[in-house]
């Protein structure tokens, strides 16, 4: 190898073992030195610098960047404006990183390249300053804390509006993930935990919520056993919970989310979608797939979530009609099943309680009975709520009664959207005169989403 030097003006460049080393500044044995290595070995060149009587690599050209090759580099004072860039796994031991008010950066090279590792005991890797801790951003790399009684974060963002984002990030061999408190987002995506034994607890007020995407939990010879997000005792989503994780390999004895409606802010905004669990699992033991705050669409191994419900008349009633060609609303008992995302606190009147709008449809079979030859027309009406009206949807047309008592079926269909507290009534009229009509036992309505 030849190495040419051309010395700027005011540089001194001194050349030890030519074609070896070359000292930028300072010499061998003085700190704050820097200086070019060249090494056969691997057929590398470098760039170090000398600090406390060891040569490190130094960042070069990139001012915003810290080369991370100890555990060292990620102690004490961190710098917000600076990309620490992972080189390689780094053995944390005791060490424990602080996240600066400001925020910190974390890169690595590759998830199969760079991380951070320690099997210390009663450990935590981040925390905060004692006030809280800002943005934490993980890339590229992963993170295995492994010790008895370790976890990850114990970090505490006191509502600063900051947020938790891993993005091709894997949990490897950790104990625990820890805690995250008073952040307003998560974002976990291209993910995984590996041979992990329990996940992350939240605590706090979250005003923006948490999304696990495009992740996987990989069992590795390790039960999963414990529960990915957990709720704090005073834990609260004001935005939304959403995931479309693959939990096959979680053990009968884990869960992926241990939240309950409670816990969930608004409406409809606990959000799996195409979510694969262990069906031996309990995966989410608090949260109801027919509760309002959730919506499990395309999940297996869990129920999913199935907007609307039927009624059926269990108690017959004579519908009073006192004008010919004027609806009035089918009187009746109705016994309702499997609402979702629905109520049926009157009979005849299925509202929808959901703060999403709903396209749904409607549709159903009900046995009438009345005067030989009158004529009866059924309507489906949609009460809108916004508006403080009705909408007729559709109607069954024109169907006339038999003699001697015998019921006459009349179909029905129809679709909508609605919004909260709309509902959808039956009502009939009948357009041959003010006569009365009664619906028969067994007759049903059903409503389903689009």
């Amino acid at each position: 190898m030849t190495v040419q030097i051309q010395r700027p003006p005011g540089v001194n460049v001194g050349v030890n073992n030519p074609g070896t080393i070359v000292y930028i500044k300072g010499s061998e044995l003085v700190d704050g030195s820097i200086r070019i290595i060249y090494t056969s070995g691997d057929d590398l060149t470098r760039i170090e610098k000398r600090t406390s009587g060891i040569w490190n690599i130094t960042r070069f050209n990139l001012e915003r960047q810290v080369i991370v090759q100890q555990a060292s580099d990620l102690s004490g004072v961190l710098d917000s404006g600076t990309a620490y860039l992972i080189d390689g796994v780094i053995d944390m031991g005791s060490t424990q990183i602080t996240v600066p008010q400001g925020g910190l950066t974390l890169v690595g090279l590759d998830l199969s390249i760079s991380g951070l590792s320690t099997s210390e005991s009663s450990h935590t890797l981040f925390i905060d300053d004692g006030v809280f801790s800002g943005d934490l951003f993980l890339r590229n790399m992963f993170v295995e804390v492994s010790g008895s009684g370790s976890k990850v974060f114990d970090l505490d963002n006191d509502e600063n509006l900051g947020a938790v984002e891993c993005s091709s990030f894997n949990f490897v061999r950790c104990t625990s993930l820890g805690i995250l408190s008073n952040y307003r987002q998560g974002l976990w995506d291209e993910f995984a935990t590996i041979a992990c034994v329990d996940g992350l607890l939240m605590e706090g007020n979250w005003s923006g919520g948490f999304a696990i995407l495009t992740a996987i939990i990989v069992s590795a010879g390790t039960a999963f056993t414990g529960t990915l997000l957990k709720k704090g005792t005073a834990l609260v989503i004001a935005g939304s919970i959403r995931s479309d994780l693959n939990a096959l390999q979680l053990d009968a004895a884990g869960s992926v989310c241990d939240f309950e409606p409670a816990n969930i802010t608004n409406d409809s905004e606990f959000l799996m979608n195409g979510v694969r669990v262990n069906p031996a699992s309990a995966a989410f033991p608090n949260m109801p797939a027919s509760s309002v705050k959730a919506n499990f669409t395309n999940c297996v191994g869990t129920p999913n979530t199935h907007i609307g419900g039927q009624w059926s008349i269990t108690s017959t009633a004579l519908t009073t009609i006192s004008t010919i060609n004027t609806p009035v609303k089918l009187a009746g008992t109705t016994t309702y099943v499997d609402l979702q995302h629905f109520t049926g606190a009157a009979n005849n009147a299925l509202t929808y309680i959901g703060a999403d709008t709903a396209a749904v449809v409607i549709s159903g079979v009900l046995p009438l009975t009345g005067t030989n030859n009158d004529v009866i027309n059924v309507k489906i009406r949609h009460w809108d709520n916004s508006a403080s009206a009705y909408v007729e949807i559709s109607q069954s047309g024109g169907v006339t009664m038999n003699a001697g008592g015998r019921a006459e079926g009349v179909s029905l269909e129809g679709i909508l959207n609605m919004d909260t507290d709309d509902r959808i009534e039956i009502w009939v009229e009948n357009q041959s005169g003010s006569r009365n009509v009664t619906a028969d036992l067994g007759g049903l309505i059903h409503l389903s989403r689009r």
